[in-house]
């Protein structure tokens, strides 16, 4: 049996602002979450936001973690985390802003997005 190919994950610069600003255990938890989004971007879980774009959202606890998928690609771009009662009422990023912010190298330096593996 074939394993699937592994997503990178970038997380969005506001998004990682938006971890660093919370309590440490909670970082552990979201981070356990966004690390697995890399093997199946598709979790037990997971919902399609509405709207045109392609947004999704999975659950951790009492936050939730906005997610894109580019799947020609195989990368997962992380919009947006947030305690639930807060993390919708903001507009979310555009794709294509989201897409122009994928830093376009393998390894990237310096780049306006933070990579996980």
């Amino acid at each position: 049996m074939s394993k699937l190919p592994t997503f990178t994950v970038y997380i969005f610069p506001e998004a990682g602002k938006q971890i660093a600003d919370l309590p440490e255990r909670i970082q552990k938890q979201i981070d356990k979450k966004i690390v697995a989004l890399a093997d199946n971007p598709y979790p037990a879980g997971f919902k399609k936001l509405k709207g045109p774009e392609e947004f999704f959202r999975v659950r951790s606890g009492d936050y939730r973690i906005i997610y894109q998928i580019e799947g020609g690609l195989l990368i997962v771009i992380v919009v947006r985390v947030g305690n639930r009662k807060e993390v919708y009422k903001k507009t979310l990023p555009l794709p294509d802003v989201v897409r122009k912010s994928i830093p376009k190298k393998k390894e990237p330096e310096g780049d306006s997005c933070r990579e996980r593996k």
